[in-house]
């Protein structure tokens, strides 16, 4: 698994736990399993949906998540997402971003 999904998964299960929500009881508000849920807080890239959902449950700012996670590059001189060379916008989750770090 990918060093930067690992650090999604534990920001991700960091916000379940202070926020009082057990695996199975975020799982099933959002609609996926707890085992994938669990699949997810230890490091599997989820689906865009799947976070998506996280997000808006827990009430988590998903830039600063995945900027936190190291899959969001921020330009500090102009605070704005960097654009990625293939699909104008940064996404971390699509296989044809051609993004050089």
């Amino acid at each position: 698994m990918e060093e930067k999904y690992i650090e999604l998964g534990r920001l991700l299960k960091e916000a379940r736990d202070e926020q009082g929500y057990s695996r199975n009881a975020l799982a099933t508000k959002i609609g996926i399993s707890s085992t994938e849920l669990k699949r997810v807080e230890d490091g599997k890239a989820p689906s865009l949906n799947t976070l998506i959902n996280i997000v808006n449950e827990l009430n988590l700012d998903i830039r600063e998540l995945l900027f936190l996670a190291d899959l969001l590059k921020i330009n500090d001189e102009l605070n704005d997402i960097e654009l990625c060379n293939s699909c104008e916008y940064y996404c971390p989750f699509c296989d044809e971003c051609t993004y050089d770090e």
